[in-house]
């Protein structure tokens, strides 16, 4: 039986790391005589340690103890209608959200022969929020959830990094919403590597603390670990990441197999004029493959969801395949000339035009 106050603290206090630390075996990490080496991860490579979920509703969810040594921690709590700004007329003005820390979609790690680097990150998930119907009465919101989603759409039309957010009724709140949150960081500056320690050393160009990391480089992989249990690249949570060579079929853009878009262009299709853009590498949401952030063929995602052309009503629609988060207007298809269009069902608001 362990007895005294050490035996007590080495029980009481120490807790397994939720990221487990790479290789440290050293290695080449660039391509000899290559001005650029590029490095590509995607979201199942990338592992941080304090992710947090959406904070719960404080008015639904009984917040539960945490667990010794449990990570992520808990979520934190947050009233969503307390963010919600209307007009007169009961409409949305402002939606006041909040940020979390998210997992890693895929990143890119330029390496290049004068001594400088560039990370390139996107993280992504979907976040859901609830909006009590107590609150939201109370607010003067008297709009169907579906409604209410279409008006939280054309609010967060503003914000480029979020996508297809939808509302429907919920058995434990007013309405909830869902949304795709994608935000993109990434420094940049000088690196150095010292093989005999395993060690790179990446210099924030923005005046930074340097970034240390322990490293092991085997044939097309090459694992990189916060030193010492430090954030890789200053990000915050982020501790081990296992990188790959690029490739023509890895779902990410590479700027050293020259490509013009996602796994197309460039030295990933031979046959196509260097400088030619689109016809050779289609927007990713008229390509006929799944792809990028996409949860289908050509939707979800940055595309259009994939529930807006499934032929039934769904619970955050206002109509078949219309209103709430979907392109199309349910007025364009009621048979009579609305409000916003230039004949009936067609032209203005609508996307057939009038003949």
């Amino acid at each position: 039986m362990l007895t005294g106050s050490g035996a007590a603290f080495a029980l009481g206090c120490q807790t397994p790391p939720y990221c487990e630390p790479l290789g440290a075996c050293g290695g080449e990490v660039t391509v000899a005589g290559a001005a650029l080496t590029q490095w590509v991860t995607t979201n199942q490579n990338a592992c941080l340690d304090q992710i947090q979920p959406t904070p719960n509703p404080v008015s639904l969810v009984a917040q539960p103890p945490k667990a010794a040594g449990d990570r992520p921690t808990e979520r934190g709590t947050s009233d969503w209608c307390s963010g919600l700004a209307l007009r007169q007329d009961g409409t949305l003005q402002q939606y006041l959200r909040w940020s979390p820390t998210i997992p890693v979609q895929h990143a890119t790690l330029d390496l290049k022969a004068d001594g400088s680097y560039d990370m390139h990150i996107t993280y992504d998930a979907m976040q859901h929020v609830e909006f009590p119907a107590s609150c939201l009465s109370a607010q003067g919101v008297s709009q169907s959830c579906a409604a209410f989603g279409r008006n939280l759409k054309e609010i967060l039309a503003q914000e480029p990094n979020i996508y297809n957010p939808h509302c429907y009724p919920s058995e434990v709140s007013g309405c909830a919403c869902d949304y795709d949150l994608s935000l993109f960081s990434g420094p940049s500056g000088q690196w150095a590597a010292d093989s005999s320690s395993a060690t790179l050393t990446f210099f924030d160009g923005l005046g930074g603390p340097p970034a240390l990391a322990t490293y092991c480089q085997k044939g097309d992989s090459l694992e990189l670990t916060g030193k010492e249990g430090s954030r890789l690249f200053n990000q915050f949570g982020m501790r081990s990441i296992k990188f790959n060579r690029p490739t023509c079929h890895d779902g990410v853009q590479s700027q050293s197999l020259g490509e013009l878009g996602i796994d197309c262009g460039g030295s990933c299709n031979p046959e196509l004029p260097a400088n030619m853009g689109p016809p050779g590498c289609p927007d990713t949401c008229s390509d006929g493959i799944q792809n990028g952030l996409e949860e289908g063929i050509d939707c979800g995602g940055t595309c259009p969801m994939c529930e807006c052309h499934n032929g039934v009503q769904d619970a955050w629609e206002e109509g078949v395949d219309c209103g709430g988060p979907c392109k199309n207007v349910c007025a364009c298809f009621d048979g009579v000339m609305s409000a916003g269009e230039d004949g009936v069902d067609c032209g203005g608001i609508c996307t057939k035009p009038c003949l």
